[in-house]
């Protein structure tokens, strides 16, 4: 039979029942979407009433978490937007693009947050007690004894930031709500056909999203080799001039964690404000995940530093009407909707989903600005402290702006991050150096990418396709048009936040802001004379 949610059979005879406008298909049992948070189900596990993570929900409870996982929206919002104070409805001038001349603003505000949690079998097996007898004193023991935070403190105030066990846990929450299906996206990677074939994987996608509690970033990938969705996956992958993006291998310490999504169980842990799934093996930012990641070039979506998009289903929504497709946020002054997001006062932020129109961007969306705008990013973190090139990538076209880059760890003292780039700039003005591959010599392809890196840029990326253009990825692109900037090259400290401002320099309200994504490179990868940094 056919189930919803796990759990709702469909009818085997009375299903298909065809209408005039749709399908009806008869139920087996009434669909009753459970109305509660997630510190609700935790609580159900301390209780008794459900069994399975009653250790992962102890844990939570003696740090002092349950009150956060309760929180379902945020009420002064939804007053705001009820009342009217919230634009609904802006006509943001100066974005070509947009169809009817609208954005929308969000109708709500929810939290969200995804738990990955080792199950109640495991702790069993590592302590050696049954579940219900296994305290937080016995988890930090174990967690002590793997050497995972070494710098935190192991006394029983389990509530402070410092302590050992509330370090270990607050790495296995997300302050993001991210379904089973969303854990990842799927659409424009090279070799993937998200109409024809969506099932059918090609090259490895994954996501950077910064944790609760201390600031550090979990990896979350997915590849058809992985055979499923991982936690902390760090792979051999086939990433030469003409290879084929894949993963070819990986050894066994960074395997990761795997992500039970398929669970049948996942529905009794599915809330309003989230997801409690099931990891095969326990994860820590030891010093393990931290050397792994400080070996890798982060690519991240700029969406994925905003949790409020994904808590309230905006990003990548498969949804082509107008409110669904343009998405403008509140500036400071009118309510401060995106916490890691400064919008000054007058400027209309759009978040342009872009459902099905083929854009060449990660992830095929990306979010614009008009107004004077003056846009100040918070930063994920870094993983450790070394050399690193931050930069920031853009599909140019002549409606952009000219940009004053600030980069910097004081949100009041930010230092200039080179000369005002011009956004229109793309790969066809000789300043950037853009030269077409050849193809066939390798080392030709090879000193032009330096020359056109002793320029500040760098040609798009091999791993992403210009579904516009069938086949061509976003370094071949023949329109030139996008490109990599190096914003700056510098030493960065993981315990230290960073900010990224954007200032528009021109005497217009219509010209726009424009953001992908952001790649931190550490040196180990750009600089290596031995093996260079790949074009994927």
């Amino acid at each position: 039979s056919i189930y919803i949610n796990r759990k709702y059979p469909i009818s085997l005879r009375n299903r298909d029942i065809r209408t005039i406008n749709g399908v009806i298909h008869q139920m087996e049992r009434v669909i009753a979407p459970r109305e509660v948070s997630l510190a609700t189900i935790l609580k159900e596990q301390l209780e008794g009433y459900e069994s399975g993570y009653v250790v992962t929900a102890r844990i939570i409870q003696a740090c002092g978490l349950l009150d956060t996982l309760s929180k379902i929206r945020d009420e002064v919002y939804e007053q705001l937007y009820l009342t009217g104070m919230i634009e609904e409805k802006t006509p943001a001038n100066g974005l070509a693009t947009m169809d009817g001349g609208y954005s929308y603003a969000p109708e709500h505000r929810k939290y969200g947050f995804t738990i990955f949690a080792e199950s109640d079998e495991f702790w069993q097996e590592a302590i050696g007690k049954p579940a219900e007898d296994i305290t937080p004193e016995d988890v930090q023991a174990w967690v002590n004894s793997q050497g995972f935070y070494p710098e935190a403190t192991t006394g029983t105030d389990f509530r402070n930031p410092s302590n050992l066990l509330y370090q270990y846990i607050t790495y296995h929450i997300l302050p993001f709500k991210l379904a089973p299906d969303r854990l990842v996206f799927h659409y424009n990677e090279k070799g993937y056909d998200y109409v024809g074939s969506p099932g059918r994987l090609s090259i490895p996608v994954m996501e950077y999203y910064v944790t609760m509690g201390k600031r550090r970033l979990l990896k979350i990938y997915e590849s058809p080799e992985s055979d499923g969705v991982y936690l902390n996956r760090f792979p051999i992958t086939d990433n030469s001039r003409h290879g084929t993006g894949h993963e070819i291998g990986c050894d066994q310490d960074k395997v990761g964690a795997r992500v039970m999504r398929e669970d049948e169980d996942l529905d009794k842990r599915t809330a309003l404000n989230g997801y409690l799934y099931e990891i095969s093996t326990p994860i820590a930012y030891d010093e393990a995940t931290r050397n792994n990641l400080a070996r890798t070039r982060i690519r991240m979506d700029c969406m994925s530093f905003f949790p409020e998009v994904m808590n309230n289903d905006i990003r990548r929504v498969p949804l082509t009407d107008a409110p669904h497709q343009w998405v403008h946020f509140p500036d400071d002054a009118e309510y401060k909707y995106i916490g890691n997001l400064s919008i000054n006062e007058g400027s209309t932020f759009v978040y342009y989903n872009a459902y099905n129109y083929k854009f060449g961007s990660l992830c095929g969306d990306e979010v614009k600005c008009v107004g004077r705008w003056e846009l100040v990013f918070t930063l994920p973190p870094v993983p450790k402290q070394g050399t690193y090139e931050v930069r920031y990538r853009i599909l140019t076209n002549s409606n952009r702006g000219v940009a004053q880059f600030f980069f910097g760890d004081r949100i009041d003292a930010m230092p200039a991050a080179g000369i005002p780039v011009n956004l229109t700039l793309g790969g066809v003005d000789p300043i950037t150096g853009w030269m077409e591959d050849t193809g066939t010599d390798d080392d030709a392809d090879a000193e032009a990418d330096k020359q056109m890196r002793n320029c500040g840029f760098m040609k798009g990326e091999e791993s992403i396709l210009i579904l516009k253009n069938p086949g061509t990825t976003a370094r071949a692109n023949v329109n030139r048009n996008i490109v990599r900037r190096i914003i700056t090259r510098q030493t960065l400290d993981p315990d230290k936040t960073y900010y990224l401002k954007m200032k528009s320099v021109l005497d217009t309200e219509t010209a726009e802001f424009y953001m992908d994504h952001i790649e931190y490179c550490p040196k180990e990868i750009y600089d290596n004379p031995e093996q260079p940094e790949d074009i994927w």
